[in-house]
């Protein structure tokens, strides 16, 4: 079994279960990224935004409309969304590191 590069890091089979890809064109480790891979690189602000399924794209977008919000000019925001149908509290702090 392959899959794609994960450019954060963090690959998340529980999150891949429960948000698969769908027709989003931009997906990895689990997560839908706005607004593309490229702009990953490029980006002065990586926002990482988790939830149950208020908040997965496209029926609940407040994440990918904070994403454009935050978008400026001199600011390039890219935005990876981790959220899954179902999740609850627990499940949604897993995938965070502890702290050091």
């Amino acid at each position: 079994m392959t899959r794609d590069p994960d450019p954060i890091g963090l690959y998340d089979p529980y999150l891949s279960a429960v948000s698969p890809k769908g027709d989003h064109g931009h997906f990895s480790g689990g997560y839908k990224i706005w607004p593309n891979g490229a702009r990953v690189a490029q980006a002065d602000v990586r926002l990482m935004c988790i939830g149950n399924s208020t908040s997965l794209w496209p029926d609940a977008a407040w994440s990918l409309e904070l994403g454009k919000m935050l978008t400026t000019p001199d600011r390039i925001v890219a935005v990876y969304n981790g959220a899954g149908k179902g999740n609850t509290s627990s499940q949604e702090v897993l995938p965070l590191p502890a702290p050091l």
